[in-house]
């Protein structure tokens, strides 16, 4: 996307004074799992779902597409999705203020957060079809180029904060109890 947003950073040969240790010793995993469930979900996840599922909707009206019915139901189906989101988003947050360890809500919101958003997207690209390839700055670009900048960041999701597969195998390892 040309966009810096998604990135890798390494840290070599790097000491932390004891005062900045965060947690017990030895105990980084935990504070690991706990920043990365927090990554993986929330609400800001949700109001970024909820932007773009309007800016679709809002899309598909300007298109003139509302009334052909498979697009009606894929547009139902991702704003029940979306809704789903910010129920288990509640729920995790419930948790939280409970003052309770995050259970599988993370991992569960991580997976359907990337999977609805890329179906978003992916309706986009079928409302605009080959519209959808014009980049910001071209004067046929709809919504300055908004939809081809979403086609390749959304793939992101599947990735960061840990991969589908990765989120795949914590649900069904440690919240199934299924083998590895």
């Amino acid at each position: 996307t040309g966009d810096r947003e998604f990135n890798q950073v390494f840290f070599d040969q790097v000491r932390i004074p004891k005062s900045r240790v965060l947690g017990k010793v030895n105990a980084g995993w935990r504070v690991a799992i706990s920043t990365l469930s927090h990554e993986r979900g929330g609400i800001r996840q949700f109001m970024r779902l909820y932007r773009v599922v309007r800016r679709l909707e809002d899309l598909a009206r300007q298109r003139g597409v509302t009334h052909d019915p498979v697009i009606r139901q894929q547009l139902a189906h991702i704003r029940v999705d979306t809704e789903v989101q910010r129920l288990t988003g509640l729920r995790a947050l419930t948790r939280q203020l409970r003052g309770e360890p995050p259970g599988p809500e993370g991992s569960i919101q991580k997976l359907a957060f990337a999977r609805v958003y890329m179906r978003a997207v992916q309706l986009a690209e079928q409302i605009l079809g080959p519209y959808t390839q014009l980049n910001k700055g071209s004067k046929h670009a709809v919504a300055d180029g908004h939809w081809t900048f979403q086609s390749l960041f959304a793939r992101r999701y599947g990735i960061a904060g840990g991969t589908d597969q990765i989120q795949l195998n914590i649900i069904g390892e440690r919240q199934l109890g299924l083998p590895k």
